[in-house]
This record gives C-alpha cells, structure tokens and sequence, in this order.
C-alpha cells in the first residue's frame, strides 16, 4: 500500500489555494501513487453531515471510482471538529470494500494539516 503522506503538503496547498472557506470539503481523488487527479469541492462543507449528505459523498465518490480519495477540510485552527472526526468514522465504514479507497482525512489550516489516520499534526 502506498504512503500518501508524501502527497499530504501538495492536497494541503490545493485547500489554500482555492481559498476553501472555514469548514469547506475538497475530496482529492488520486492514483495508486498518490497523484492527484481530480480535486472535487464540496459547496456543503461540513455544516451539516447528516444521513443524506453521507449518501451523497458516497454516491460521488463511488461514481467517480478512481483508486483512492483523501478527504480536506478547511480549518482556520488547523485542528479537527467533532464532527470532522464523526465524518472521518462514517465514511470509513461506509466506503470499505468500494471501488475508491478512503485514505484519509485531512484538516488544513493555515499553517499545517492534521491527519486523521495518524491522529497529529504536521507543519
């Protein structure tokens, strides 16, 4: 399996660039190497991850069915929200076996990211 963590600096960058708004979701669809492929933002954001927004983000994710997505979320603090991790879990179970693998979850802030598969921050 591949280390995406190499990769991490280059979605964290894509994040800021555009400018994502606080709470914003941007899911980079990447190859087996890590390459980004296809940067897909996500108007909603994570102000409501209810049931039918989970459905969506999986429906989306499956039809694009490129090999693996890693999840950012726009944070000024740069440190994850309860709900960041609530969507993090979800998703995880969700997306297993499927056509996309879920690699992780980052939370981007102005300085750093935050993963959610090693559980700390980077600079």
């Amino acid at each position: 399996m591949t280390d995406f963590t190499a990769s991490y600096d280059a979605f964290a960058a894509e994040v800021r660039d555009r400018g994502t708004r606080d709470g914003g979701l941007l899911a980079v669809f990447c190859d087996d190497a890590g390459r980004l492929l296809l940067p897909v933002e996500f108007d909603e954001g994570t102000s409501c991850v209810d049931e039918l927004f989970l459905r969506y983000l999986v429906a989306v994710i499956c039809d694009i069915a490129l090999p693996a997505v890693v999840l950012a979320v726009a944070r000024r603090s740069g440190r994850p929200a309860r709900i960041d991790r609530a969507l993090w879990r979800e998703l995880s179970s969700r997306l297993s076996g499927g056509p996309t693998r879920l690699v992780d979850l980052l939370v981007v802030g102005s300085d750093g990211w935050w993963s959610a598969t090693a559980g700390k921050l980077a600079a």
